[in-house]
């Protein structure tokens, strides 16, 4: 066996020694992956299922007491990514109700079912015929499929 055969079985013991190290909480690692694809798989949207995005809105504006005065679901960008990415899938929400009321209202969007992220935000009051009353519009987007 010559020197640069002994290096090389040595440099390829060591790293099979590596592997072995390495591999000794593989299932378990694999294991909490999968968990965490399943976590995040739920959280998600999907573009197609108009009503039941419509139905997380109304959910919302039930727990909230906050009064919807507009919503839409905007069209998905194309997917530039490998089928099956991820997508922003774009909402306009516009809501009235009382401070208490908007800021909990915004806070169950930030912190809800989905992951999101607020483009836009826009807080008015609503005028003299509702002292107290504010209308809040969102531009967001909730991390979902097409």
């Amino acid at each position: 066996m010559t020197l640069a055969e002994l290096a090389q079985n040595m440099a390829e013991a060591d790293k099979y020694a590596a592997n072995i190290t390495y591999s000794v909480n593989l299932k378990e690692q694999h294991d909490a992956l999968v968990d965490a694809a399943k976590e995040i798989d739920a959280r998600l949207v999907r573009a197609s299922q108009l009503g039941i995005n419509n139905q997380y809105f109304f959910k919302l504006e039930s727990e909230t007491g906050v009064k919807m005065i507009d919503f839409r679901q905007g069209q998905i960008a194309a997917v530039r990514g490998p089928r099956g990415s991820y997508s922003p899938v774009p909402f306009s929400v516009s809501v009235q109700g009382d401070m208490p009321q908007i800021v909990h209202y915004l806070n169950l969007i930030e912190s809800g079912a989905h992951y999101c992220r607020v483009l836009t935000a826009s807080l008015t009051p609503v005028g003299p015929t509702r002292p107290g009353s504010l209308s809040m519009s969102l531009n967001l987007e909730l991390l979902g499929l097409p």
